[in-house]
Order: structure tokens, then sequence, then C-alpha cells
């Protein structure tokens, strides 16, 4: 199972509404990175993950990469069947930096509040254990009780097919999100680009499915 995972600077920052005499106030909440990281390795240890440390950001064992760019680079012989895997449940805070390759961010750095060249990546991973419900289920109440997001603001887009190459939509993913009281019109449908995983131009790759927080207005952009 793969898990997409968050961006540790992502979730350092949210705001919350307060009813102040009469009138809706916002409010702004600020957690220091180390809270984060300690409430998302924390969470995942009290489900059977065992908590591993970051790998070096200049990958020791893989000459294709020059630095680190994902939170699942020390994972591919996993992925791949060369090796075993720690554990069958692992969490993990990755430091990353994107300057080239596939997972080059230079050119949108300082456009919006999503890309830097270095970050931490949260990830959690199942090897042959749990599969998509339980994925969900974990990643939906880490964010909703744990760091308390509001649900309000909170979107899903999981795959929606490829027609071209003969992929299916991924209906169990969307009944899940449903079961789990995302409202339907806050369930996205989208294509190859946005969700559907690929580790290279070959390997390990399917559809995954992704959670965002919309601070936008009606609607998820």
């Amino acid at each position: 199972m793969y898990y997409k995972s968050l961006r540790l600077h992502q979730i350092c920052q949210y705001h919350k509404l307060y009813r102040h005499t009469g009138s809706m106030v916002a409010r702004h909440y600020h957690k220091s990175v180390s809270a984060v990281r300690a409430q998302f390795l924390d969470f995942f240890q009290s489900s059977d993950h065992l908590v591993v440390p970051s790998s070096p950001v200049v990958p020791f064992n893989d000459p294709s990469l020059t630095f680190v760019n994902a939170g699942m680079n020390q994972f591919k012989p996993v992925f791949q069947g060369l090796s075993t895997a720690p554990s069958p449940r692992v969490s993990n805070s990755q430091k990353c930096v994107r300057v080239g390759g596939k997972h080059n961010d230079l050119s949108v750095v300082g456009t919006d509040g999503t890309h830097l060249t270095m970050f931490e990546m949260l990830g959690s991973w199942s090897f042959g254990d749990y599969w998509k419900q339980e994925a969900c289920q974990m990643a939906w109440q880490l964010l909703t009780e744990v760091y308390r997001l509001d649900r309000e603001k909170l979107w899903v887009t999981y795959f929606g097919g490829c027609e071209v190459l003969g992929l299916e939509e991924d209906v169990e993913t969307k009944e899940i999100w449903r079961m789990l009281g995302v409202p339907e019109n806050r369930i996205v449908p989208l294509g190859m680009e946005d969700n559907f995983w690929e580790m290279g131009l070959s390997g390990p790759c399917g559809p995954c499915t992704e959670i965002h927080y919309n601070q936008g207005v009606g609607g998820l952009g």
C-alpha cells in the first residue's frame, strides 16, 4: 500500500474560525515543526508502526538519485522485491531535496505556498499489511482528530481512470471516503498526472488518493 505522504511545512499553520460578538473572526494557530512531527510519529507508532529514522539526503545505495527526493526512497529495494521491509507497518519523517530530475520544484518555488526545495516528508507505509480502507481511516483520523483541521475545508481526490490506457476508475476508494463521511461534492476524480503514482519510468506504480486543505472559495483549487 502506498500512502501519500504529508509535507511537514503544509500542516504547521492552519486557521480556525471563532464566533465573537456576532461575527466570525479568523484566528491563526501555529504549531512548531517539532510538535507536528512528534504528533505524526506518535500517532502511527500507537497503531503498531515502526518509526524509522530519516535516511541521508545524499543516498548511499541509489546511484539513480543525486539527492533523496521522497519519503519512499529508502524503501525502493522493498518495492522492487530486492529486500525485506523492517516491519509490516513503518512510519518516518524523511528530509528531502528537490532540485532536479523528475521531482524538480525549482521553477515553482515562491509562486505558491506549497513548493520548497528542501522539506521533510511525513509518511506511513504498509508492506503487505493493511490496505486502502485502513490507510484512509488513519489519515482522516490524524488530520481531523489529532491536528484538528476543519473537516469542511478538507477535499479528497482519487484516481478517475484512464480510457487511453484502459485503467478503470478507483471506485473502491471513492466509496471508502463516502463511508468516512466526506460529502460527495468534495470527492474529486483526477487523472494520471495527479492521482496515479509512479516510482519512475518503470517499476511499481498504481492509483493513489490525496487529502487537500482548501484555502480557496467555492471548490478545490
